[in-house]
C-alpha cells in the first residue's frame, strides 16, 4: 500500500512540474504578451547630384526638391568630383529628411 502512494504521489508531482514548466516556458516566450511591439525605425541614405541651393530648398539634378528649413546641413570639403558639381547625402528616418550632407 505505501509503494502505491508513493508512486502516485510521485506521478501527480511530476504532472504538476510539467504543466507549471510548461506554462513559465509560454509566459517567457510570449505567448500571449499583451506589450505591443516597439515602434521600427526605418533609415534611408540617398545620394544625389546638386543643381542649387536656394534659400531653404534644395534642388537636385533628378528634379527633386527638398525643404531644409527643419534639417540639419554640413557641408563637407571632401574629394571633388568637378567643380560645378556638388554631391548631397540625404539621411531619411521614417520617411523624414533629417541631416543633409554635401560634398
Amino acid at each position: 500500500m505505501s509503494k502505491y502512494r508513493f508512486v502516485t504521489g510521485l506521478v501527480v508531482l511530476l504532472i504538476f512540474a510539467s504543466v507549471s514548466f510548461s506554462t513559465a516556458l509560454m509566459s517567457t516566450s510570449g505567448g500571449s504578451s499583451t506589450v505591443p511591439p516597439p515602434a521600427q525605425t526605418k533609415m534611408l541614405k540617398v545620394v544625389g547630384v546638386v543643381i542649387k541651393i536656394s534659400g531653404n530648398t534644395l534642388y537636385l539634378e533628378n528634379n527633386k526638391k527638398y525643404d531644409l528649413s527643419n534639417v540639419k546641413v554640413r557641408y563637407n570639403k571632401g574629394k571633388k568630383i568637378a567643380k560645378s558639381k556638388k554631391i548631397a547625402e540625404m539621411f531619411f528616418v521614417n520617411n523624414v529628411l533629417k541631416e543633409v550632407s554635401i560634398k
